[in-house]
């Protein structure tokens, strides 16, 4: 009755789609996306909602500025997820048992246990793990797995890593493969791995890696980016992908670009030397000049550029990269 707000942040249900709702709380957490929408989970006492923030607010500069923790109050309309994108997450796996409506559940992860312990002053906890999940297939998901479940105090990044190429040396050899990596591992920042495979998680077994051409051709392309945005000009040369692809392929690899929200150039080496491509005629001749002396370019390769601020193009040919390799493998 006496409070700013209509509704708690753990009240809203698809019944009150299509309202206008005003909600107070602490900003949770943050997902950002390059030049575009971001998410914002807010929570209070009584639960927490996702906050979509559109590119088009007026309050977008404000709240990308925002902290975790941040406390704010925000004004909006209720929109209902849609079905494909609803995530219920892990289910636990309910178990039944000879009395009449009683069950019990298999344990996801011993969080609990683990916790205390770190919590009573043990420096390391180490515990291969038996999980269950009851949640939907995917390929990174199965609903039964054992991992090795490890939490350490005072510890750096380093240290973790260490530990880790250690446990996995010992551990290896117990399952009857053989560890050919030498220690330790090959590591990369993730700017290396943004800026090099357009990618967190890069695949290294094949090489396809971005190069930023802004220095050689940035001027050729007008920014559509915001006002005094640099614009940056990356590319990733596909190897014998003029040889390997055919008109399907070309334009399963333009459409794909389309789905990801990016715009491509393509320019396909002929083995004769002569340059094809998806722009005007002025400027593939203006890209041949200025490209042609690259060292990873050679003839029968595709060419792919991409044009934007920031990490966008490298986000963009990332995708490209993998997609462009799975092409390459059913060749």
């Amino acid at each position: 009755k006496y409070c700013s707000r209509s509704h708690t942040c753990g009240q809203l249900c698809k019944d009150h789609a299509g309202q206008t709702v005003e909600l107070y709380g602490w900003v949770r957490h943050i997902r950002r996306f390059v030049n575009g929408p971001f998410f914002l989970t807010l929570h209070d006492a009584y639960g927490s909602t996702q906050l979509l923030v559109e590119k088009v607010s007026p309050f977008y500069k404000v709240l990308e500025q925002l902290s975790v923790e941040s406390v704010i109050g925000i004004t909006g309309t209720v929109n209902v997820r849609p079905e494909t994108m609803i995530n219920k997450g892990a289910r636990e796996f309910l178990v039944p048992t000879r009395q009449p409506e009683l069950f019990y559940t298999l344990v996801q992860s011993p969080q609990q246990f683990k916790q205390l312990l770190m919590v009573g002053g043990l420096d390391r906890y180490f515990q291969f793990a038996r999980c269950y999940r009851d949640e939907d297939s995917r390929a990174d998901r199965q609903p039964e797995f054992t991992q090795l479940d490890l939490e350490m105090s005072f510890v750096n990044q380093n240290a973790i890593q260490s530990l880790i190429e250690d446990l996995i040396q010992d551990i290896w050899p117990v399952t009857g493969h053989k560890l050919s990596t030498p220690t330790p591992f090959p590591r990369m920042s993730f700017t290396e791995a943004v800026t090099k495979y357009g990618s967190d998680k890069p695949d290294v077994r094949y090489d396809m890696k971005i190069s930023n051409i802004t220095e050689a051709v940035g001027h050729l392309f007008e920014s559509d980016a915001e006002k005094d945005a640099k614009v940056n000009v990356c590319m990733i040369a596909v190897p014998d992908g003029e040889n390997h692809f055919k008109r399907p392929e070309f334009d399963q690899i333009h459409d794909f670009a389309k789905r990801s929200d990016g715009d491509i150039v393509m320019l396909r080496i002929k083995q004769d030397g002569n340059w094809k491509g998806n722009v005007s005629m002025s400027l593939l001749q203006n890209l041949k000049s200025q490209l042609q002396n690259e060292t990873a370019i050679k003839s029968g390769d595709l060419l792919i550029i991409s044009v934007g601020v920031k990490y966008k193009p490298n986000l963009l040919l990332g995708k490209l990269r993998t997609f462009c390799a799975d092409l390459l493998e059913t060749k």
